[in-house]
């Protein structure tokens, strides 16, 4: 239960993500990112900020591992996790299609 806020679930290709306030003031130079000196191995700040500009209007997972900053997926999936434990990023929730079907009969 200590950690149960925090983001460990496998994320999927269609799941969308926004950029939340918190993100946008890291992104304004507000706010500075929680980077401590041991995740600078495993962190890069350009694909931060890349993520975070990205995802400023809804983005879904697949369409940020095409490629940025010519990273791995995994490399960058890290990074979007990162930024969704820190409060960065959120998970947006989409109506799957059967209630989308539902609603439109009304």
């Amino acid at each position: 239960d200590t950690f149960r806020q925090n983001h460990t679930s496998i994320l999927k290709d269609d799941q969308v993500l926004r950029t939340t306030e918190r993100g946008m003031a890291a992104l304004a130079g507000r706010e500075a990112p929680p980077l401590y000196d041991k995740m600078l191995a495993w962190l890069d700040r350009v694909v931060l900020a890349r993520l975070l500009t990205a995802c400023r209007e809804d983005a879904r997972v697949d369409s940020l591992c095409g490629g940025v900053n010519g990273a791995e997926r995994e490399r960058i999936l890290f990074h979007v996790m990162w930024l969704l434990k820190h409060g960065m990023l959120s998970l947006q929730r989409v109506p799957s299609p059967a209630v989308v079907r539902e609603g439109a009969m009304r």
